[in-house]
């Protein structure tokens, strides 16, 4: 009659038959303990209990050679789990590491770029952008908000346009300004000032922003650009390609009008600086005294600058 082989763990007096796989754990590299049944040093130990309840730890290899297919499956199946989990840890930490890599040399890309747009941007531009900060700087939300998008533009690396560029140089200027009351009567006056811009509204056409100096101050008013200025715009023009085209049949070349084809229009922001002068009726803005709006302009005059200049404008363009 054949005996049935006492179990390893049993003959090392550990416990009773059949012994139970309670669970795995790591210790850390600095903190390991001793098998229970070879006494090695171990960092993975693996809980087991006898039929007694008593209970003791052991390294994978003493589990492995105890022969018990039951204590074996369990306890593979356990250390399989925890080194999957641990391979998924590593690869969470390595991409978390690899984006904040990636972050950090974006974050020099753009610091570089930003420091050799601002190494050459002119001083006053470089000065307008930290307007908002200034000291006595009269600026309300939306001009500040404008401000600080232009700062983090260049701080991210994005070079101003000339656009904005301008806008920004106005937006440092006005926030200095002396202001003036807009005069509020009822009878029609005369206006002179210049034109602070200009641009096309869908719902009412073409729009344009006056600035008035006044002994006080100055004030802006805003309305209808007049259609004698679109008029003007269009003799102007004429009378620019009558001289481009008398250069070009004439073969001078070192005309300022010499031009092989008819010069085009130039953006109406160019236009920004130019006096101009109307009679029409003021209204105050209730939210803002130094501001207006102006109706029915009539008797409209505009300072339109010289034909070279516009000239060069249009090969600006092109």
């Amino acid at each position: 009659m054949m005996t049935q082989a006492t179990h390893i763990f049993e003959a090392a007096n550990l416990g009773t038959a059949p012994f139970t796989f309670l669970g795995h754990a790591d210790r850390g590299r600095g903190n390991l303990t001793g098998c229970a049944y070879c006494g090695t040093a171990i960092r993975h130990e693996f809980l087991i209990a006898g039929a007694d309840d008593r209970k003791f730890v052991v390294g994978s290899e003493c589990v492995y050679k105890t022969g018990d297919a039951g204590l074996i499956g369990v306890a593979k199946k356990a250390e399989r789990a925890y080194r999957n989990a641990a391979a998924r840890e590593r690869r969470v930490a390595s991409g978390k590491a690899k984006r904040i890599s990636r972050r950090i040399a974006l974050l020099r890309e753009r610091r570089e770029k930003a420091r050799a747009i601002l190494a050459k941007m002119p001083g006053d531009v470089r000065n307008a952008l930290r307007v908002h900060r200034a000291p006595g700087a009269d600026l309300d939300i939306r001009m500040r908000l404008v401000v600080s998008d232009m700062r983090m533009r260049v701080g991210r690396g994005i070079q101003l346009s000339d656009k904005a560029t301008d806008w920004l140089l106005s937006i440092a200027r006005n926030a200095f300004a002396v202001k003036a009351e807009v005069p509020e009567v009822s009878y029609r006056t005369h206006v002179v000032g210049k034109l602070a811009s200009i641009k096309c509204d869908e719902d009412y056409g073409w729009r344009m922003l006056v600035e008035v100096q006044t002994d006080a101050g100055s004030y802006k008013i805003f309305g209808s650009v007049p259609v004698v200025f679109h008029d003007t715009m269009n003799k102007t023009m004429d009378k620019l390609n009558d001289l481009a085209r008398a250069a070009y049949n004439a073969g001078d070349e070192a005309s300022p009008f010499y031009s092989r084809m008819m010069f085009e229009r130039p953006e109406l922001r160019k236009f920004i600086g130019m006096e101009v002068s109307f009679d029409a009726q003021l209204i105050r803005s209730a939210r803002d005294a130094s501001f207006g709006f102006f109706k029915r302009p009539t008797k409209f005059k505009a300072e339109m600058p010289s034909l070279e200049t516009i000239a060069n404008w249009s090969r600006e363009a092109e």
